[in-house]
């Protein structure tokens, strides 16, 4: 086996690992782009590319369905990565994908698609052992092991500013908090512990249903990302022989994918 679909996969993992910092740059934090519009430059660009392409090979263009079936799972993917990262951070939205996908890819090509997995011996003339699976957990275990690092970090630092106020900022800060809800019966009625407790639940509660949100896109993405590449197999397998231009990455494939990215995108516009 030759180095060249590891330096591949390698390329492939700095992109895709990549691309959600600039979700977080200042221009589009500062631009407050909706989720759907961030994906539809992401999607007019791969249109564009595809275009190129095949114009580059003198248009010699084959469509696929497989490949508009394929960017329907890749625009919903690219949306929940968008909506992860800001919530839980880059870091924590790409492992957390990753994890995900890997796993579903490794179980649906093994299982579903019969992919053939590779065997070790553990000394010579010993029994065939299959190591693939102690791999992914202990992949799987480092990058869980990296997302819980982040946020047990965050913890501390949310513990920190959760401390109890001093007598002087508690009469201060619940002072003013009395005065602007004095209308409201319920709220003037707590007493000042009773409002420092809901305040700080208030928050508790906020921060957790972000985390829920962001992983939960996360792990929805991962689910998608591995559809994405069991479309791509799938169609492979579907199609006849001679088909090739039509899976071609570099010509027909990228524009049939590019296109029907950008109507899904449009049609999330709309």
């Amino acid at each position: 086996m030759t180095a060249t679909p590891f330096l591949f996969a390698v390329l492939g993992g700095l992109a895709n690992g990549t691309f959600p910092i600039f979700i977080k740059t200042a221009a589009v934090v500062h631009a407050q782009l909706h989720p759907v519009i961030f994906q539809l430059y992401k999607s007019s660009c791969v249109a564009l590319l595809g275009l190129a392409l095949v114009a580059a090979h003198a248009f010699a263009f084959e469509f696929t369905w497989w490949g508009v079936a394929s960017a329907g799972t890749w625009v919903p993917a690219g949306l929940c990565t968008i909506v992860a990262v800001p919530r839980i951070g880059v870091g924590s939205a790409m492992l957390t994908a990753a994890s995900v996908s890997s796993w579903c890819s490794f179980l649906v090509f093994w299982l579903a698609f019969d992919e053939e997995v590779r065997t070790h011996t553990l000394r010579p003339g010993g029994a065939p052992v299959v190591l693939a699976p102690v791999f992914m957990f202990g992949s799987m275990l480092g990058m869980g092991g990296l997302v819980a690092a982040q946020h047990l970090r965050l913890k501390s630092r949310c513990s920190e500013e959760s401390k109890p106020l001093t007598p002087d900022e508690s009469s201060g800060t619940i002072g003013t908090e009395l005065e602007s809800s004095s209308h409201d019966s319920d709220e003037a009625s707590l007493s000042r512990d009773g409002l420092v407790a809901a305040r700080l639940t208030k928050r508790v509660q906020k921060r957790a249903l972000t985390a829920l949100v962001g992983f939960g896109a996360a792990i929805f993405g991962g689910f998608l990302s591995a559809a994405q590449y069991g479309l791509v197999t799938l169609g492979r397998r579907a199609s006849t022989a001679g088909s090739g231009e039509r899976f071609n990455p570099l010509g027909s494939w990228m524009l049939s994918f590019g296109g029907g990215a950008l109507g899904f995108s449009l049609a999330g516009g709309a």
